[in-house]
């Protein structure tokens, strides 16, 4: 059902979608984002992304995670919107997109991610959006109990994670 709403459509590379175990791009997941918030009108300002031009598949997307606060760029000049995107930066715009857009709270006491083998190796900034992620049951543990924050995070893992919070969330999917 996911592919049916478009969620995982590229403009430019129909055929990408059907690489499920690749990796899921920054560019990618914010486009996903971007399309299940209604795909939103963008207008105004510019980006201070040296990297991102206005031909780029995704970038009203990019314009509107931006300027919602759902993703920033990697620095204060570069967004690497071809960079795959880490199963933690997967959590932290998810969570952003599930506070703006849905209006959830994504506090947590990150119990459940502490019990995770490589809890101690998500970065400071990740933290929290991790933790609601892990302890809610979006994001599991890789083989197992490991959480391997740094690793990048399959197109298959968003499309399970979008199945998830629909479920839990949204009732929809």
């Amino acid at each position: 059902k996911v592919l049916s709403k478009n969620f995982q459509k590229k403009v430019d590379e129909p055929d990408k979608m059907r690489n499920w175990r690749g990796s899921m791009t920054r560019g990618d997941l914010i486009l996903i984002l971007y399309r299940s918030a209604g795909s939103p009108a963008v207008s105004g300002g510019s980006l201070p992304f040296t990297d991102v031009s206005e031909s780029d598949y995704a970038y009203d997307a990019v314009v509107w995670a931006w300027k919602n606060g759902v993703a920033g760029g990697v620095s204060e000049t570069e967004f690497c919107m071809k960079q795959a995107v880490t199963r933690e930066q997967l959590a932290c715009m998810f969570a952003r997109y599930a506070s703006i857009n849905d209006g959830l709270d994504t506090w947590s006491d990150c119990t459940a991610m502490n019990e995770k083998a490589g809890a101690d190796q998500v970065s400071g900034y990740a933290h929290d959006s991790m933790g609601w992620a892990v302890d809610t049951g979006l994001i599991e543990g890789v083989s197992g109990n490991e959480l391997r924050p740094q690793n990048s995070a399959w197109r298959a893992s968003m499309a399970e994670l979008v199945r998830r919070y629909s479920r839990l969330y949204l009732d929809s999917l």
